[in-house]
């Protein structure tokens, strides 16, 4: 989607191995440096696992969230049906209740070595998205139907043959 600065790099494929090699070493070498302080603090380290949990959960209820609030949103082929919507909002409910307690300070009394860091990264990665979005991401970024998407998939199953 080119979202990422540096896209051209990050997403050429490597011929001999098939895989975006580029992009794998991106993943390797930010993980390394976000995860190197974690090494010498405690405080470093609880933070760092806050925030890669609420990270995920954050992006995994994401698309539940917004087919909750989008009531016309159509189905596909596997659905839980009349228990979706119950399903649904539990999922969310519970993230929300993670999130916070993921947020909550290891130890009392708070102070520079207890406090959890990880709203303050949470709050800088929304920060960032939110002002991504407004300078590039609504015009890069098309809205309504994706249906180029489905059709391409649809193509796919089509062009395969059944097992």
């Amino acid at each position: 989607d080119n979202a990422l600065p540096g896209s051209r790099l990050w997403s050429k494929v490597n011929p001999r191995t098939g895989t975006p090699t580029n992009s794998i070493w991106l993943c390797v070498t930010c993980s390394a440096i976000l995860a190197a302080p974690a090494v010498v603090s405690t405080t470093a380290y609880l933070a760092c696992t806050s925030i890669a949990v609420i990270g995920l959960y954050i992006a995994y209820v994401t698309p539940v969230l917004l087919r909750r609030l989008n009531p016309e949103f159509r189905q596909g082929a596997w659905s839980l049906g009349k228990w979706s919507a119950l399903v649904g909002w539990i999922a969310v409910g519970w993230v929300a209740f993670i999130v916070v307690l993921f947020m909550l300070p290891p130890l009392k009394p708070i102070t520079v070595n207890t406090f959890n860091y990880a709203p303050v990264a949470v709050a800088i990665v929304a920060l960032f998205a939110w002002l991504s979005w407004i300078t590039k991401g609504r015009k890069h970024f098309m809205r309504g139907t994706s249906e180029h998407v489905t059709k391409r998939v649809e193509e796919i199953l089509e062009a395969e043959e059944p097992v």
